[in-house]
């Protein structure tokens, strides 16, 4: 066994990509504060602080060296702050400890205190030394990280971006996912009421980023709640497609709230009849140009304003939105529904065309990916009656 908390260093380089390391510890025959240890961590990234919080107490008890019981006593402080707690006690305990220790559990506690943040929770406190030299690129990830945040803090957004990219090409280079997908998380959510297209580009390559390292969000799982917001904010329709990616997940305790406001952007493609009801009535006569230019005859746009008919088909519904500009996810849900349905319609012909372009070998590639995406699910989503399989 090596040397503790030597047995950890993959971590440290790699944050949560270490997980397969992580559960053959815990699978195997470890002593008893290395596999708490390796479970906590399983906790963490899970996004279950409590429980994480829970197995560093019991490693703690067991722990006899003085570097894997501050490396635990870190973990628990981010915990804790990830909960929304600052343990003051702890942070300056681990800060005036830093010089009896050395190597990488120095960097991990260092980097660790400096996310923090000498102002994060807007009472001063120390900013921790920085010892040593040659630190590895997953220190200085976490080192842009914390100087972006305190940066921030300073309403300094311009040197925030700077240290923001810089941890992100560092964390491209290990690579280390929390690296890679925090950065660009904290950078949208930072410039989202400045530069919002902008963040709304850097929140989708986040959450990309995040599918592509991670089986579920886990303690990412603020990502999607950026995308969201973001999405809200700019009133764009790719709101339905994270809205059904949030109900699709396990939401955190944390983001029930958002849940609920997700639901409400859940497309119904089994409805096709509304009520004709005043709101709907008030947009159709806002959004109407001259009747002779309408899809629909001036007589039955006649009835839907005045009340006449009591509810509106889906079809002529989309007859009245072609060619107006209603670009806003904010509309009535009845006329978003229909909208999101032309969308998708638009997309699929505009994807047909594309597949005329591909190479027999592209669309056996596309096709074998595609089955293998939709296999084992409750339905084929792409089929009808099982023809897809």
């Amino acid at each position: 066994m090596k040397k503790l908390p030597e047995v950890f260093m993959l971590v440290f380089k790699y944050g949560a990509f270490a997980k397969p390391f992580i559960v053959q510890i815990v699978n195997t025959d470890s002593p008893k504060v290395v596999k708490y240890s390796a479970v906590s961590l399983l906790y963490t990234w899970k996004g279950e602080y409590n429980q994480a919080i829970q197995y560093i107490n019991k490693a703690i008890g067991f722990c006899k060296s003085r570097s894997m019981r501050l490396f635990l006593l870190a973990r628990k402080l981010s915990c804790k702050v990830k909960l929304g707690k600052f343990d003051r006690k702890l942070y300056n305990y681990l800060k005036s400890n830093l010089n009896r220790i050395s190597g990488k559990v120095r960097e991990e506690i260092e980097m660790l205190l400096i996310n923090i943040g000498a102002r994060f929770w807007g009472d001063p406190v120390s900013k921790p030394r920085i010892w040593g030299s040659g630190k590895t690129f997953s220190a200085f990830v976490f080192y842009h990280l914390g100087q972006a945040r305190n940066c921030t803090f300073e309403n300094d957004i311009s040197h925030a971006v700077h240290h923001y990219i810089q941890a992100y090409k560092l964390s491209k280079i290990i690579p280390h996912p929390s690296g890679i997908v925090g950065s660009l998380n904290d950078l949208a959510w930072d410039i989202r009421d400045i530069h919002p297209l902008w963040a709304y580009f850097i929140s989708q390559k986040a959450v990309y980023w995040l599918g592509y390292y991670r089986e579920a969000p886990g303690n990412l799982f603020g990502t999607i709640d950026t995308l969201f917001v973001i999405e809200k904010m700019l009133g764009a329709f790719s709101v339905y497609r994270t809205s059904k990616i949030i109900r699709s997940l396990e939401v955190p305790e944390k983001y029930e709230k958002l849940l609920r406001k997700a639901e409400r952007y859940i497309p119904k493609f089994d409805v096709s009849i509304y009520a004709n009801t005043g709101n709907l009535r008030k947009f159709v006569r806002k959004i109407i140009g001259s009747y002779r230019e309408e899809k629909v005859s001036a007589a039955r746009i006649s009835e839907i304003i005045t009340g006449k008919t009591k509810s509106i088909r889906g079809n002529t519904l989309r007859k009245i939105l072609e060619g107006k500009k209603v670009e806003n996810s904010e509309i009535p849900y009845y006329v978003y529904n229909e909208w999101i349905k032309t969308k998708i319609e638009k997309q699929f012909e505009e994807v047909l065309e594309k597949l005329k372009w591909f190479s027999l070998l592209e669309r056996n590639r596309l096709f074998v990916s595609t089955y293998i995406a939709q296999v084992g699910r409750e339905k084929f989503y792409l089929s009808r009656k099982d023809k897809f399989e």
